[in-house]
């Protein structure tokens, strides 16, 4: 079995699979050289804990990086990129929790934590954040959900405020008109001059107000929401090439690019859950 706690030294390796703690909590687990992943947001809370190397990411307007002993915390729905921050990569554990995760810890009164601080010095539950992912790679048990429930308590206990401010590019207005159009219509060719018809600006300030607005610019956020949801299909277990066609890719290699830039596993791996080697 491969161990993250290895020296960073082979080829980039990945596995990417979900259990049933926190309502279908997403794991992934990874060693990365030369991968980078492309501007995305994702519906949940995004927690990483680096094990060797670094990494380095924009979010927020501003340049992050991460070591070992740090702990990395996204709010859910704000726009992020990755890439190495040192030569030799980084390898690291991530959890992707549902907000509903968090909402249960106190069904009375279900805040949600909002993380205004992103990276973290907390060695200890760095340490106990790492363990708790390697429990989630084995057979599930009482233990296992006690002590995922223990660890997201933690967190939010000693890093988050509250309550979540509203989430990003969702206020009333001419650019929510935009995103709304492109998720109804996510699997058809949708040209620049219809937004902004819908928009009533200009294309260019379209791009500009929505870039502002939501973190990326429209390809962007259409490419991003399509990969989430051929992550839903796969969940499912479509294959790749149907998946393709139904998320509105040219073709599964278009796909394919897309999927691993943005999840950072290719589509075959992350619908198999599994260890390989990234090609």
């Amino acid at each position: 079995m491969h161990s993250d706690d290895e020296p960073l030294t082979g080829a980039e390796r990945a596995r990417y699979w979900t259990v049933a703690e926190g309502g279908g909590t997403e794991l992934l687990s990874a060693r990365y050289i030369t991968h980078a992943f492309g501007q995305h947001a994702h519906p949940t809370y995004t927690l990483a804990a680096i094990t060797s190397g670094g990494e380095q990411f924009r979010y927020q307007g501003a340049l992050h990086r991460a070591g070992p002993g740090q702990l990395a915390l996204l709010n859910p729905e704000v726009p992020h990129d990755g890439s190495r921050a040192v030569e030799e990569g980084w390898r690291y554990r991530v959890m992707y929790v549902p907000k509903a995760a968090f909402a249960a810890l106190d069904p009375d009164h279900p805040v949600l934590p909002y993380f205004a601080e992103t990276i973290v010095e907390d060695a200890e539950l760095a340490a106990a954040f790492v363990r708790q992912h390697d429990a989630l790679a084995g057979m599930s048990s009482l233990a296992r959900e006690e002590g995922f429930l223990d660890l997201i308590a933690a967190i939010a206990r000693r890093h988050g405020r509250g309550p979540a401010p509203a989430p990003i590019g969702r206020e009333p207005g001419p650019i929510a008109r935009v995103q709304a159009y492109l998720d109804e219509h996510l699997a058809e060719p949708v040209p620049l001059a219809r937004l902004a018809e819908i928009a009533q600006l200009h294309p260019l300030s379209l791009v500009r107000a929505f870039r502002r607005t939501v973190g990326m610019p429209p390809h962007a956020y259409q490419t991003a929401r399509r990969v989430a949801q051929a992550q839903q299909l796969l969940r499912q277990g479509l294959a790749p090439a149907a998946v393709a066609f139904d998320c509105g890719f040219a073709d599964q290699s278009h796909l394919t690019r897309a999927f691993k830039r943005l999840v950072g596993v290719p589509p075959g791996l992350y619908r198999q859950g599994t260890f390989k080697t990234l090609g």
